[in-house]
């Protein structure tokens, strides 16, 4: 099995083809702890190819890397035997590239893309959205259409493809069939959706170091954010959301609010939170290590997911499977996973978003038994159709199958 790209994705799936005895080449320009663990498997070969700078802007980084891998994917496939390479993202620049390679070789592997979203259909949906300001708008004009294109240009050549939506499958097909009507041919398809480790995100009670660090008394009412602080995960209005809510005084809640991660809008988040005066309402906790965002959870009384586009998100299915109650944007794919009122609730970002997640916040707080009923049904759909176990199996098999058509 050959696998690239990084990340708790593939984590987990390269730990449950070790299990099972698979041998993994995982190639990356990134290397974290949990790809790092994976070592001790004498089954387990990590490639780690650093990119002496890393270039992000419009693809060139990614299409480099595909360069520099070429030889490396030529010798394992002539060499290892490998049987499979997985590639990461459906808009990845060097598929091609990795395709190129797999045709000229007289072995016959297969090649696999995971599409963790649609960036045709993601753009479309950052260009409407009314909370995102005009210079942002243009800046992702010029930010999407290079992804656009390899995205287009992928799907009409890739014949194995996992979504880990229905949503992400259904834009796919509908990019393969506009734009390449006549070289559609066969494709092997199919949706298996992200999965969580329900032994790391579990229920647990509030850990004290982060009570004591964050200054949490009985009257806080703890909202977190985790996630890149990007304009696709639209967090400036959480904190607009936090303003308000702590002047409404019959809440009798002290509101808080707790952003996990970084990016380029840490600067942007800055600016309100001084602006609203909220340094002592609003947390930026930054990057943390992996093991500590379920400490960070425990302490929450809330999850608000008021992103543009999801698919789902791991951090909404962590949340839900530590029974914290979760408000998430009426948005693609995020309501595959949220039902309004049933295992969580919808706000529409067109729509008064502002009062209307008050209005639900307000309703948490006033019907805790409902809101008891509401998160164990999270729970249990998070147990029965969202945990890695399951997911990695399923990957797994598709894989097997895909290698079974060689023989």
């Amino acid at each position: 099995m050959g696998l690239t790209g990084s990340g708790i994705y593939f984590y987990y799936i390269v730990k449950n083809l070790l299990k099972n005895g698979d041998k993994v080449y995982y190639i990356s320009s990134t290397s974290t702890k949990h790809i790092e663990s994976l070592r001790k498997d004498n089954n387990f070969k990590l490639i780690f190819i650093p990119l002496r700078k890393r270039i992000r802007f419009l693809q060139i980084g990614k299409f480099l890397f595909g360069f520099r891998i070429r030889n490396i994917i030529r010798k394992l496939i002539e060499d290892e035997n490998v049987d499979l390479i997985h590639i990461n993202e459906s808009f990845n620049p060097y598929y091609f590239l990795i395709q190129k390679i797999i045709n000229k070789s007289k072995k016959r592997v297969k090649l696999v893309i995971t599409a963790h979203g649609c960036t045709n259909f993601e753009s479309k949906l950052i260009g409407n959205c009314p909370t995102i300001n005009f210079l942002e708008k243009i800046a992702h004009k010029v930010y999407y259409p290079p992804l656009n294109i390899s995205e287009k240009f992928n799907l009409g050549r890739a014949q194995n493809i996992i979504a880990v939506t229905n949503g992400v499958l259904k834009n796919l097909l509908k990019i393969r069939e506009k734009f390449w009507k006549k070289k559609n041919g066969y494709i092997n398809y199919v949706y298996i959706p992200n999965g969580i480790d329900l032994n790391i995100f579990n229920i647990r009670g509030p850990d004290e170091y982060y009570i004591e660090k964050y200054k949490i008394s009985e009257k806080d009412y703890v909202i977190v954010f985790t996630g890149g602080l990007v304009t696709r995960k639209n967090p400036e209005i959480l904190i607009e959301i936090v303003y308000l809510l702590n002047k409404i005084k019959n809440f009798g809640k002290n509101f808080k609010l707790i952003f996990v991660g970084g990016g380029r809008l840490e600067n942007k988040l800055r600016s309100l939170i001084k602006r609203y005066k909220l340094e002592n309402k609003v947390i930026l906790e930054g990057y943390t290590k992996f093991e500590n965002i379920p400490r960070i959870l425990s302490i929450a009384n809330l999850m608000i997911y008021s992103s543009i586009y999801e698919t789902p998100g791991l951090s909404m299915l962590e949340a839900m499977a530590m029974k914290i109650p979760v408000i998430g944007a009426n948005q693609p794919d995020i309501d595959e996973v949220i039902k309004d009122g049933e295992n969580g609730f919808l706000f529409d970002l067109k729509k008064s978003p502002h009062s209307t997640i008050i209005k639900k916040i307000k309703f948490i707080l006033k019907n805790p038994e409902k809101i008891r009923e509401i998160i164990d049904n999270a729970y249990n759909n998070i147990k029965n159709n969202y945990n890695v176990i399951k997911t990695t199996k399923l990957v797994r098999k598709y894989y097997l199958n895909l290698i079974k058509k060689l023989n």
